[in-house]
């Protein structure tokens, strides 16, 4: 059975377009990973030893929705326009048509129903894309969560430089990583793997901290249970007002960071790799395997820590209905971090 969403892109893109697949599609439409053709992706691409041509050719006839990502690399790229044409070709494939930030209208006059497509910055096009996407598909997701990935979407479009070079060639392919040396690769695997290692350092706080908490709401909790006059009714309410909060807030950070982890981590695994292919196996061994072993060892690591955590949220006692709401929104956003930390595990062994 093929993937139902096909994302059309230039690989040059692939910074805008992964926080896209991931905060938009994933995270914002509730869209599963395995649902989704993005052939940059290294968990939703094409794999090894399939034909590719074939393979996209067949996942853009069986796909039930077609994005492309339009840019002035797109137009250059002969393999985005074979893959709009063999779009156009499929009757009953949904076309969503999405501008990048550096596309103007009037530069854009080569593409078919211009005037239908919606601009990444635009956020009120994006709630009518969510709409499009959510009724084709028949997922659902909360309004408030649409909403706080949304944002956080647009935030991170901010910080990407609108004047960022066209690195595509002919075939829409990236030459960034042909152009950097060996040194340049290693400043970009230090600047990825900085900064999910500071995200797993927060993770952990944020975790230590909210426990410390719920500690506290649970033993409070269980002091009322022995003597129901140890509170008044709003004083126990306020209890489990502010243990709401502090889970929400907890979920916040691992809604929104979870995937920033994943993609800071498949920068880091992308660049390691091309590095072993230029030095030899021999010599990136003997310079890096330690390290990616100590990176192996963090993620087990974390991973078991986590685990443990989502567990004793199933022991969490209350009885107010905002509690326990925020508390299964917490559980949600453990278990997607949990099969995210598994995936860049199984990604070391790409290394090994």
């Amino acid at each position: 059975m093929g993937k139902r969403v096909f994302i059309s892109h230039a690989s040059a893109d692939e910074r805008i377009v992964s926080i896209f697949v991931d905060f938009i599609l994933h995270d914002g439409c509730g869209v599963e990973l395995e649902d989704i053709m993005y052939t940059t992706g290294d968990d939703t691409g094409i794999p090894n030893g399939e034909d590719i041509p074939s393979t996209i050719k067949e996942s853009i006839r069986e796909c039930r929705l077609f994005i492309m990502m339009v840019s002035p690399n797109y137009r250059k790229s002969e393999v985005c326009l074979n893959e709009m044409g063999a779009a156009w070709m499929c009757d009953g494939v949904k076309k969503i048509i999405l501008l990048l930030p550096s596309v103007d209208f009037d530069r854009m006059g080569w593409l078919i129903s211009l005037q239908k497509a919606t601009k990444l910055t635009d956020a009120r096009g994006l709630d009518q894309i969510h709409d499009q996407i959510v009724a084709s598909l028949s997922t659902k997701v909360q309004t408030s969560t649409w909403n706080r990935y949304k944002a956080y979407f647009l935030k991170q479009l901010e910080e990407i430089p609108a004047d960022a070079p066209d690195n595509v060639d002919t075939l829409g392919e990236t030459t960034e990583l042909s152009q950097l040396d060996v040194l340049g690769l290693s400043e970009k695997y230090a600047l990825h793997s900085k900064a999910y290692v500071e995200l797993l350092t927060e993770f952990t706080s944020a975790m230590n901290t909210y426990t410390g908490q719920l500690n506290s709401a649970t033993q409070r909790i269980k002091n009322y249970n022995h003597n129901p006059q140890l509170f008044t009714a709003t004083q126990l309410q306020g209890i489990f007002k502010t243990a709401a909060h502090n889970t929400d807030s907890l979920s916040a950070v691992y809604e929104v960071k979870t995937s920033i982890l994943r993609y800071h981590f498949n920068q880091s695994v992308k660049y390691a790799l091309v590095m072993r292919e230029r030095m030899g196996k021999s010599t990136f061994d003997g310079a890096l395997q330690e390290r990616f072993l100590e990176l192996k060892e963090r993620m087990s690591f974390a991973y078991e820590r986590l685990k443990q955590f989502r567990e004793t949220l199933d022991d969490v006692v209350g009885f107010d209905k905002t509690f326990k709401m925020s508390v299964n929104r917490l559980k949600i956003a453990m278990d997607n971090m949990l099969s995210v930390v598994s995936f860049c595990i199984s990604r070391t062994a790409e290394l090994a």
